[in-house]
């Protein structure tokens, strides 16, 4: 019993009642008591143990959160999260990212302790890295740091203030479109030293081309997914590459996002190409070597 009655010559019924209890210190693990007496009637007494009680109870997990590092915060997400709501090439990318930039730096910092000068320092002292990688750490970052918001570990995200900086790229815009002439440069180059896992990769190329389709949906395709009646191609399926193996390699159903799933149109000089091919190779995978096997994008 947490509440007890206690005679007062102050008080007209000629008793108060007095709330008192045991709990852990949970910052220094010691063992405390807490009273508090003067209450009038029995209901106030009560009211206050369930209110004082609460109160110890968010310390409680306000102390929790503060042993919660970003590491452990990482790999809950992976955990909780990333499986459900992200694709596998970018879970790799993500964990890849984080083991070679991010863990020895910040992993072993608490969540709370993270504010702007850290991230700010953290990122400052990037600058020697390009650019866009120092972006696409952010983007890890704030995954991170949104999920532990959900988690109720911080409040909020401090990592909106940042400035990202690291080397530009600084090579102009017309050096990033590839014209028709280096394409068929790739295309000569392959063709110099011919074998079936060259041709196959010179079939991507004009997939690629003539679709705009990504290299995990490319090397997904099968023969059936070109529709040549119709002149549609269905892309349902993409393959998960990232720290694969070449034996390791498999094709998922599990596209980017739901417009990833599509049905784009044939073109017809892309149909010639293909036929050729299909002849030639005799396997139901398009993308694949003499055995039929997967290759590596």
């Amino acid at each position: 019993m947490s509440i007890r009655q206690r005679k007062s010559k102050k008080s007209i019924t000629g008793f108060t009642y007095q709330v008192y209890f045991n709990y852990i210190d949970f910052l220094t693990q010691e063992r405390k008591s807490f009273s508090k007496s003067g209450f009038n009637s029995y209901e106030d007494a009560e009211l206050y143990e369930k209110q004082k009680k609460l109160e110890l109870s968010s310390t409680q997990r306000y102390i929790k959160k503060y042993k919660i590092t970003i590491d452990q915060v990482f790999h809950e997400w992976l955990e909780l999260e990333a499986i459900f709501h992200y694709q596998d090439n970018t879970i790799i990318d993500y964990k890849n990212r984080y083991y070679k930039h991010i863990q020895d730096r910040l992993g072993n910092i608490l969540i709370i302790d993270i504010d702007y000068k850290v991230f700010q320092s953290y990122f400052n002292n990037n600058s020697h890295i390009g650019l866009s990688t120092n972006y696409k750490l952010k983007d890890i970052l704030t995954v991170i740091m949104n999920f532990a918001i959900k988690c109720n570990y911080i409040e909020h995200n401090p990592l909106r203030l940042v400035h990202i900086v690291g080397k530009s790229n600084n090579k102009s815009k017309d050096n990033l479109v590839y014209k028709d002439s280096d394409f068929h440069k790739i295309i000569n180059e392959l063709l110099k030293r011919p074998s079936e896992k060259r041709y196959a990769y010179i079939i991507a190329l004009y997939i690629g081309r003539y679709t705009g389709l990504r290299i995990s949906e490319i090397f997904a395709l099968d023969k059936d997914d070109f529709d040549f009646q119709n002149q549609y191609i269905y892309v349902s399926k993409k393959m998960v590459y990232a720290n694969k193996t070449r034996d390791e390699l498999f094709v998922t159903d599990k596209m980017k996002t739901k417009t990833s799933e599509a049905v784009l149109p044939f073109h017809k000089h892309l149909q010639e190409i293909l036929l050729k091919w299909f002849q030639h190779h005799p396997h139901q995978h398009v993308i694949s070597d003499q055995y039929g096997k997967y290759l590596m994008t």
